[in-house]
């Protein structure tokens, strides 16, 4: 590669930034948007995080601000710590801006972040330029806000930086490179715990092609376990609620039918230009193909390796796979075989950058970032327009599936965040029929707690809610009689409650039913406030983690101008 002048490449460096912020920063000037049942995931996620830090905590392990406020392991299950300091940093915007900007944020600093790693991958600051908004065009699922995904954000870009470190792990044992692949498997590890079995998956076939072709396997061997190390250790928060939790018996994520989700090959060159699909070769990917066939027997070793992982991915995701046997497995976990497009596009793209680096001339690359742009405005404008023009404003307390949008006016209604229901990481107790763990809804019993009916000699009371905070529900319940009396929230048996009726702490049971039972010694109204008590060490470990990820990020940052420059 000729050497080129710094102006340049501080041109193009500034133009990654300039462009991602204003092309995906628009979304943060609206103040309605699409939604379906991901949407209000992430947006219930984001609002218990919320209440959590106007308190000046971090949520517990469960959820008494959102998901109908009954104590379900939303929090722990799900990790969370990326999600907890991308909120800070929004929090004082309004929600659909803040949910927008959640997006944001990692989108450009990725971006900036993987120019500078093509850059070390022997490539020009402007081939650069034209990779890094290739690979911004694939965030189209994340602002179409009918299916989005945080992980999918962090993973895409993740990968990008674990291709590069292997690689100089492989060549070099650089102490740099090691502390950088795992910040990047961290990431994603702290976001999404699926997303990081895939990429652990995917890493394993790089690792044995450079483990292969490595003069220096035993230090490449020290220099991965290492990273393990770090990753642990940089993820010890979320590996720690995820396994508090799971000494439980608890319910399965929904069971989807993976065969409905694998890729339509005829339909995936227009799946790739409308913006309502979430799942689909990039067209970029399609015009790497192209490029792979016409220049085979130009490509290298590990260029050809690559292909043939893509490849290998496509096939895995068609219906060619017999999907179905592995419905009652714990493969089916994965839900969608459509999430390895993530990797199937980045390696091709990957691909594409290093055929561009053949070439000395500039219009194809000019082209591939025109078409970027035109991709991202053209997707987020149709969204927009979409929900401007068809779409009317949801109702307090309705939900329809892309019949209505919502504002900032709907998420602030008192029930917005009761209209949805997930069967996912409950006691399995809860259940009426314990045999049945994959559900798509709640079954009766555990309805009855999401709809906050209490039990009073069999007989159903509805409560009100009365208020919330980061770790505490309040019900009021009219005419409960004496006696024994089941509260509508769950519990899990390694967590500790507190229990007040009407002021006052009394002693409960946690009972077969998922539940806590409660005895009334006087009929007539009752106030109870269900606590939990957060651990002194869940604390310690959240400031352990969130220090040490931040003293790791600002090592990478300081000596990142050091990290070799390796050829593909």
């Amino acid at each position: 590669m000729l050497k080129e002048k710094k102006s340049f490449s501080k041109f193009y460096f500034l133009m990654v930034i300039v462009l991602n912020t204003i092309l995906f920063g628009v979304n943060m000037l609206s103040d309605t948007m699409t939604w379906k049942q991901d949407v209000w995931f992430h947006i219930s996620r984001i609002h218990e995080i919320n209440m959590a830090l106007n308190n000046g905590q971090i949520p517990t392990l469960v959820s008494f601000n959102s998901f109908s406020s009954v104590g379900q392991a939303v929090n722990g299950m799900y990790p969370q710590l990326t999600l907890i300091v991308l909120t800070w940093m929004t929090h004082w915007l309004a929600p659909i801006a803040q949910y927008f900007a959640i997006f944001t944020i990692p989108i450009v600093f990725g971006s900036c972040v993987i120019f500078l790693i093509a850059k070390k991958l022997n490539v020009s600051s402007f081939n650069a330029l034209v990779f890094t908004m290739m690979i911004s065009s694939l965030m189209r699922p994340q602002f179409n806000n009918i299916q989005t995904s945080l992980s999918m954000v962090i993973l895409t870009y993740a990968t990008i930086v674990c291709f590069y470190s292997l690689k100089v792990i492989s060549e070099k044992n650089d102490f740099n490179a090691v502390l950088l692949l795992a910040v990047a498997v961290a990431l994603v590890a702290n976001t999404h715990i699926l997303s990081t079995i895939l990429l652990v998956i995917y890493l394993l076939f790089l690792t044995a092609y450079f483990f292969y072709y490595s003069k220096y396997k035993f230090k490449m061997i020290c220099g991965i376990t290492m990273a393990v190390g770090v990753a642990v250790s940089l993820s010890f928060f979320t590996i720690y609620s995820i396994v508090k939790l799971l000494i439980n018996h608890l319910t399965s994520p929904t069971n989807f039918l993976l065969v409905n989700s694998t890729l339509d090959l005829d339909k995936l060159l227009a799946n790739s230009v409308n913006w309502k699909i979430t799942t689909s070769l990039s067209v970029f990917a399609f015009i790497a193909f192209i490029m792979i066939i016409k220049n085979w027997e130009k490509l290298s070793s590990l260029e050809k390796y690559l292909f043939g992982l893509a490849m290998g991915l496509i096939l895995v995701m068609t219906p060619f796979i017999p999907w179905a046997l592995f419905q009652d497995t714990p493969i089916s976990i994965i839900q969608f075989p459509t999430r390895l497009l993530i990797f199937t596009n980045v390696t091709l793209i990957l691909l594409m950058m290093f055929l561009l680096r053949r070439t000395t001339k500039k219009t194809i690359g000019i082209i591939l970032i025109l078409l970027s742009v035109m991709i991202i405005f053209g997707n987020i404008a149709n969204n927009w327009q979409y929900r401007k023009n068809v779409l009317t404003i949801q109702k307090p307390g309705e939900y329809k599936n892309l019949t209505t949008s919502i504002n900032n006016n709907s998420i602030q209604e008192p029930n917005f965040f009761d209209i949805r229901h997930y069967p996912e990481y409950l006691p399995k107790k809860s259940l009426r029929n314990n045999d049945n763990i994959r559900l798509h809804q709640p079954d009766e019993q555990q309805f009855r707690i999401f709809n906050h009916q209490a039990l009073s000699h069999g007989t159903k009371i509805t409560g009100e809610k009365k208020s919330t905070t980061y770790n505490s529900v309040t019900y009021d319940f009219a005419n409960v009689k004496q006696g024994k009396f089941l509260i509508p929230f769950f519990v899990y048996d390694n967590l500790n409650y507190k229990v007040l009726l009407n002021g006052k702490s009394v002693h409960f049971d946690k009972n077969s039913q998922g539940s806590i039972t409660v005895n009334i010694p006087h009929s007539g109204h009752q106030t109870i406030k269900m606590e939990l008590i957060t651990p002194k060490f869940y604390n310690i470990i959240w400031k352990f983690n969130i220090i040490m990820l931040g003293l790791v990020i600002t090592w990478i940052i300081y000596k990142f101008k050091y990290l070799p420059k390796v050829e593909v």
